[in-house]
């Protein structure tokens, strides 16, 4: 899930949510759309979506297409702070929803250690530290 907008802006909601949708998916699209709270979005066009429920769109989408892993760039930048701790709480129980691991890239330690289990630092491109987010990152 890339940190900027990747919806198709001439698509509908539920068109957006179905385009990467892989049929053979055990998670359901309804839901998915229930435990995102959008299900009464998906009739509308994704331009006229608040910041935060375009995040919650791509994350629908994400999960639709059945991955293995939900690699999440910085899915809060640009969110008020009321919107971030909104779409981390949807985040944090994600993982016990539907059982899709994720790697969650922030430059944000508070981010990190609210949802993460394990941190690795990384700096140039090396593993620098790993263990748990409130240890590692005091």
């Amino acid at each position: 899930m890339p940190q900027d907008d990747s919806l198709f802006p001439h698509l509908s909601v539920r068109r957006n949510l179905l385009y990467g949708r892989n049929g053979n998916a055990a998670l359901s699209f309804e839901h998915v759309t229930s435990f995102l709270e959008i299900s009464s979005l998906l009739d509308r066009d994704v331009r006229s979506l608040s910041r935060g429920q375009n995040q919650r769109v791509v994350i629908a989408r994400a999960l639709l297409s059945a991955p293995r892993l939900l690699l999440l760039d910085e899915p809060l930048t640009a969110l008020d702070a009321k919107l971030k701790a909104t779409i981390l709480a949807q985040l944090r129980l994600l993982h016990g929803e539907f059982g899709v691991p994720m790697l969650y890239v922030t430059h944000d330690p508070a981010e990190a250690v609210e949802i993460c289990g394990e941190v690795l630092t990384l700096e140039a491109g090396r593993l620098v530290s790993r263990g748990n987010p409130r240890e590692l990152l005091r």
